[in-house]
């Protein structure tokens, strides 16, 4: 869970070590204020999305599907059209140390 008011490191070092510290304390705190900016959320997570979410999780052992090819499978022809039977899509990539995302 991410405060709307945190600021993503630039650098993969730092990016890297807010992750660190995020999996030990399951939360990061600003230092000025002590609001929390990362929060762990307990699974399931699919009860955090909006109802009729579109769930795709990426792994290294699933089809190899070029950006572009995806983009094409996902986003409607028109995209244009106000087609109320769009739902909303969430990518996992990289969540999982081990195992199989279930929602």
């Amino acid at each position: 869970e991410l405060h709307p008011s945190i600021r993503i490191p630039r650098t993969y070092k730092r990016f890297a070590g807010l992750m660190v510290q995020l999996l030990h304390k399951m939360k990061i705190k600003a230092s000025d204020n002590g609001t929390t900016l990362m929060k762990v959320i307990k699974n399931p997570f699919s009860q955090h999305l909006p109802v009729g979410t579109r769930v795709y999780g990426m792994s290294c052992k699933g089809l190899l599907y070029s950006p572009h090819n995806l983009a094409k499978q996902l986003v409607p022809l028109d995209p244009n059209s106000s087609d109320e039977g769009q739902s909303q899509v969430c990518f996992i990539i990289g969540a999982m140390a081990a195992g199989h995302v279930t929602t």
